[in-house]
């Protein structure tokens, strides 16, 4: 009976703290005043009257009552200790299960495609969890005024960083009725593919999905394809010097010139400069996210072109490649 009780009072309450109490109190006292004909700022009598009443008290009474509603619901209600040890409880088992998956301070300071896609699922996940523990946690300890009292972030470990891949296949196990629909989803090769060129364009995600008439779901499930397949390709520790193979050297010299790009243009669309690309040209040390930024604007450049030639001859059939291929050069 006290768990619902207690569940009941909180339910739906975004409490306040302390200094922010204080604040709306001062702000009711001064529209009290300017009711009463008397100064907002310090509470003296006034001569400014209109009709023996403060200049528009209907404004001020109408402010009045909204501080008084917000500092209704914003203030922690009262709990009995039954009350208190449910709320407890609660509050630890709410604390487990943020904490699952929630991505770590390491992950958080390298805002790469993997950890963002972390970061921006686990929140949408978890946003109801996080305003319940805000709330219990205020309510269990109201006068707390602690700046970071209820700020998730002392829920953040520092690490070890977990595993993307299972990650990805935890929450698909998770019978929420928002993301049902989506594990079910498949995408097709054809429609797969055009998501990866527009992707390695940068394109907008709401661009992608109005353009191809992708749905929600089906969006979501070519992200998590992607997301499978990158996280299941070898790929070099990210963002650390290297030289690209000579095998690369050469097919990006050749390719350039296939595809009738300049050094200068893909230096541009990469956010490089001319003599970066000159750098992996020469077989000279660069950071393995520039190299494989490089690869993926080539594989779009090569993309592009095919589609240019297969809409100038209708009979040319279409060049055939692997899903595979595509997202190993998009990668």
């Amino acid at each position: 009976m006290g768990a619902a009780e207690a569940e009941n009072k909180l339910a739906g309450r975004n409490l306040l703290a302390p200094d922010q109490i204080s604040d709306l109190k001062r702000e009711a006292r001064s529209h009290e005043w300017a009711i009463n004909g008397r100064s907002s700022f310090d509470g003296e009598k006034i001569d400014v009257m209109v009709h023996g009443h403060a200049p528009e008290p209907e404004l001020a009474q109408e402010q009045l009552t909204k501080i008084n509603h917000m500092l209704d619901v914003g203030t922690a209600p009262s709990l009995n200790d039954l009350e208190k040890g449910h709320i407890y409880r609660r509050t630890i088992e709410l604390e487990n299960e943020i904490q699952n998956y929630m991505p770590t301070e390491e992950m958080m300071e390298k805002p790469n495609a993997t950890n963002i896609d972390a970061h921006m699922n686990w929140e949408r996940h978890n946003q109801a969890k996080i305003q319940e523990w805000k709330t219990y946690r205020r309510a269990l300890d109201p006068q707390n005024d602690d700046p970071n009292f209820t700020n998730i972030e002392v829920l953040r470990r520092s690490g070890p960083v977990f595993n993307p891949r299972q990650y990805w296949d935890g929450f698909k196990n998770i019978n929420f009725a928002a993301v049902i629909e989506q594990v079910h989803v498949t995408v097709d090769d054809s429609l797969y593919m055009e998501f990866l060129k527009y992707k390695a364009l940068e394109w907008a995600d709401k661009s992608i999905k109005k353009h191809l008439g992708m749905t929600d779901a089906q969006f979501d499930g070519a992200t998590n394809r992607l997301f499978d397949e990158r996280a299941a390709a070898p790929r070099e520790p990210e963002d650390m010097p290297t030289v690209a193979d000579e095998t690369t050297r050469n097919w990006l010299d050749l390719e350039l010139e296939e595809v009738g790009m300049t050094k200068t243009r893909l230096a541009q669309d990469t956010g490089q400069n001319t003599q970066t690309i000159n750098r992996i040209l020469a077989g000279e040390e660069v950071r393995s996210s520039v190299i494989a930024k490089v690869k993926a604007r080539m594989a779009v450049y090569k993309a592009l072109k095919s589609r240019r030639e297969n809409a100038i001859t209708a009979k040319v059939e279409p060049e055939t490649k692997t899903t595979e291929e595509v997202v190993n050069e998009v990668i």
